[in-house]
């Protein structure tokens, strides 16, 4: 790896996992029929595909939190099974940006956990790999270093790194950027309180509150490398993402 190295820190891994699906995905339908996080892609829902990726890396409880089709999302098929708890947490504030969803979380998980959204397929590899290098303690976003290889540049979350992986600036309208944020993070409780300061400043968002911490030298950047993930976010993206699963490219 160049730009950090492959083993972050201390070995073991994160043990839970909280997944971001309270939102109502409305770029990716016309019509607002179900909750994003059960859109099926190859016949198997978003957020199905995501908690088995999470479980492939060695995660044993997912905290999931909820918000538009709460109802729906609970109900998510293929998301219960034999050997991993789930936890779901309600968000009453969904409509408002996702740093808010996070927050619902606080008190609710481990000193160190993963953060993943419900509609970004990876690599199990991938996950795995970023789970295994966990650092005893600090906070890590996975991002992918090949520009050129992003499905929507336009939409993505674009980040700027400097010496030893730090992350220097994060956000969609980055004007100069070396990565791009896939939606994977390790992180640990200090990201409630960046968060609480983010809203109180007025962004909600939960790049707010990783630029929080990114001020104090507190965010680093993993580098994915070549491991496979995308955003499923519009009716192309989906589409893109059937055909990466049929060629055993992303969850898999």
């Amino acid at each position: 790896m160049t730009k950090t190295d492959e083993k972050i820190g201390a070995s073991g891994g994160p043990l839970e996992a909280v997944v971001l699906a309270a939102g109502r995905g409305s770029r990716l339908f016309s019509v607002e029929t179900l909750p994003k996080p059960v859109y099926a892609v190859e016949g198997r829902p978003l957020l199905a595909r995501v908690v088995d990726g999470l479980q492939a890396a060695g995660v044993s409880t997912v905290h999931i939190v909820t918000g538009y089709g709460a109802d729906a999302v609970r109900a998510c098929p293929g998301v219960a099974r034999e050997g991993l708890r789930i936890n779901f947490i309600d968000n009453p504030r969904y409509d408002e940006p996702n740093g808010l969803s996070l927050l619902c979380a606080r008190g609710q998980v481990a000193p160190r956990f993963l953060v993943s959204m419900s509609d970004h397929l990876f690599q199990h590899a991938a996950v795995a790999r970023f789970a295994a290098g966990a650092p005893a303690d600090g906070e890590y976003l996975a991002v992918d270093y090949d520009l050129a290889g992003i499905f929507d540049m336009d939409d993505a979350t674009k980040v700027r790194t400097g010496e030893g992986g730090a992350i220097e600036a994060i956000g969609k309208d980055l004007s100069a950027f070396t990565a791009v944020d896939t939606g994977l993070f390790l992180l640990t409780p200090r990201v409630f309180d960046a968060l609480e300061e983010s809203v109180q400043a007025g962004d909600a968002s939960l790049s707010g509150g990783i630029r929080r911490l990114a001020a104090r030298g507190l965010m680093r950047a993993w580098d994915i490398g070549g491991g496979r993930w995308l955003d499923v976010d519009t009716p192309e993206a989906s589409r893109e993402a059937a055909r990466l699963v049929r060629a055993g490219l992303i969850s898999a």
